[in-house]
Parts: C-alpha cells; structure tokens; sequence
C-alpha cells in the first residue's frame, strides 16, 4: 500500500507540473484578481496592464513615426542633391576637390 501510494504521489506530481507549464505560458490575466494578493502576482497583472496600454500607444504612434521617417528622408534627398549641385558648381568654376 505504501508503495502504491508513493508511486500515485510521484504521477500526480508529473501530472500538475505538466499542467503548472501550460498555466505559466498563459499568464496572468485579470480575471481572478481578487484571488491573486500575492506581491509575485500583482506585479504580473500590472505588467500585464502596462503591456496593455503600450501596445495602444504604438498602434497610435506608427502613422506619425511613419510621417515622420518620410520627411527626414525627403530631407535627405533635398540635401543630397544641394551637395551635387553645390559641386557641380564648384567644379565649373575651377575649384573641384583635387
């Protein structure tokens, strides 16, 4: 009988770690907040929210970062192209870099 009941201890470990892996995988949600007081558990679900709220101000960001990214880069052209003319200029007039 003791053996049986250290063999059944020993599956029931294997079973709940298994089930323990996929809850970890999960996370933490709010839906059971009032269960979770733990310090280790609050700072998951604040995480949680935090991660919530930053995907929202990326999605809010991205057109503008792209506005952005397309004006520095017509910059960069515009100077791109004063630089040739500059030189082409410079190098009408005898003074090329040589």
């Amino acid at each position: 009988m003791k053996l049986m009941d250290t063999e059944n201890g020993w599956l029931h470990k294997q079973v709940y770690a298994k089930e323990m892996r996929k809850a970890k995988k999960q996370g933490t949600t709010q839906a059971h907040a009032h269960l979770m007081t733990d310090a280790k558990n609050l700072d998951a679900l604040a995480e949680h929210d935090f991660m919530k709220h930053w995907k929202e101000v990326i999605k809010e960001l991205a057109p503008i970062c792209k506005h952005i990214c397309k004006e520095i880069s017509e910059h960069d052209k515009k100077v791109a192209v004063a630089v040739a003319a500059a030189r082409k200029t410079a190098w009408g007039r005898g003074q090329g870099g040589h």
